[in-house]
């Protein structure tokens, strides 16, 4: 199952555990007889199928409190008839990953014949109904906040309560929440993406190139600070970690040799984690920043950076609210200006300011008189 993640080939892996092997056999960890178990990659393929045969059996699902689904575009081998002949060709399609919650149960993904709205809940409802999932006990679903997913009216998540005949509790990535009044900050001060790699404005054209710059004497931003919880580099991506570190760099105003050698990350428009790590590593290259770099670089710090890593240790529902009011608390510095920019962005995605939402961070609160208060508002 961790090869299969890991996106391993059969060949790849055999080398792997073959290597293995013989690495324990120097260092006197196994016998001769052991060593002599070389594995190719035709036994890595039965042994990926038996797992995943075991898998099927036992993660059925019969009933889903709560349903967490997230789509994607993948390059996919399909055949093609012309005539009397087949022949292979590769194809873009729509696979949704299902997973049921508690548990974080993975049941299957289902492809879509376009990536409307109404086609993915379709193949979703049907992926459902072919299983025999009882949904009577679904109380919970999730998604990313994209429009197709979110719309108040045509979303995903709508169209799924029709079907089932009740509201749900919306779960709504914070993550990606996160990044969308960043996005907005950005694009207002230095103009939208010209295509999904690169940006038309005077900060956008100097990211991709940022990491080749030398590092200069920059002002640090000692007023900001990230989040007290113990980090744990080994839980985060290699991009997570760039930020965790660049962000404490320019925080102190020291960037060490080895952090100016490391790679930010590849630009990409839906993944403005790297672009954040671009902005800081470009500000620490630049004698003069200007002042538009500087408002970018303060929010990164004092909202962005802190608020991601919050969310990335933090992620129950039942903290959701409190993020989302961290965001807003945090963004209050910003002039009015830039700050109705933001607040607009935070606004159209604040799904954890609904009630139900609200109302489970109260029940877990620390302090016991905002538990009473929400039990009286339930009551």
């Amino acid at each position: 199952a961790r090869l299969v993640g890991a996106g391993v080939s059969d060949r790849a892996a055999a080398l792997i555990v073959s290597s293995a092997f013989l690495d324990a056999k120097k260092a006197g960890l196994i016998t001769e007889d052991q060593a002599s178990f070389v594995t190719d990659k035709c036994k890595i393929s039965r042994a990926k199928k038996s797992v995943g045969v075991k898998l099927q059996n036992t993660e059925s699902i019969d009933s889903v409190y709560g349903l967490y689904f997230d789509g994607r575009k993948d390059n996919t081998l399909t055949q093609v008839s012309e005539g009397e002949k087949y022949y292979r060709d590769t194809v873009k399609e729509e696979h949704i990953s299902l997973i049921a919650e508690p548990g974080c149960h993975y049941f299957g993904h289902v492809t879509s014949p376009s990536g409307s709205a109404e086609d993915e809940t379709q193949a979703i409802w049907q992926h459902l109904q072919d299983n025999s999932v009882d949904v009577e006990h679904l109380e919970v679903v999730g998604a990313d906040g994209t429009n197709t997913n979110t719309g108040w009216k045509g979303g995903i998540i709508r169209k799924l309560e029709e079907r089932i005949g009740r509201p749900l509790q919306w779960v709504v990535c914070l993550l990606h929440f996160n990044e969308l009044p960043f996005r907005a900050l950005f694009e207002h001060i230095d103009g939208v993406s010209k295509s999904p790699n690169t940006f038309s404005g005077d900060i956008g054209k100097l990211l991709p190139y940022c990491e080749k710059l030398p590092v200069v004497k920059f002002e640090s931003f000692p007023s900001c600070q990230l989040p007290s919880e113990v980090i744990n580099p080994t839980q985060l991506s290699t991009d997570q970690a760039y930020l965790y570190k660049i962000s404490e760099a320019v925080i102190s105003g020291q960037c060490s040799s080895d952090l100016a050698s490391m790679h930010p990350g590849n630009m990409c428009k839906s993944r403005w984690l790297t672009c954040a790590n671009r902005i800081l590593r470009l500000y620490i290259s630049t004698d003069k920043p200007t002042k538009e770099i500087k408002i970018l670089v303060k929010y990164i710090l004092t909202v962005y950076s802190p608020l991601w890593f919050s969310i990335r240790f933090n992620s129950s529902i039942k903290d959701g609210s409190r993020h989302l009011y961290a965001a807003i608390q945090r963004s209050r510095y910003l002039p009015a200006k830039l700050r109705k920019v933001v607040d607009s962005s935070i606004q159209q995605n604040a799904f954890f300011a609904l009630p139900e939402n609200i109302l489970l961070s109260m029940m877990t609160d620390e302090r016991i008189e905002v538990r009473k208060l929400a039990l009286d508002r339930l009551l």
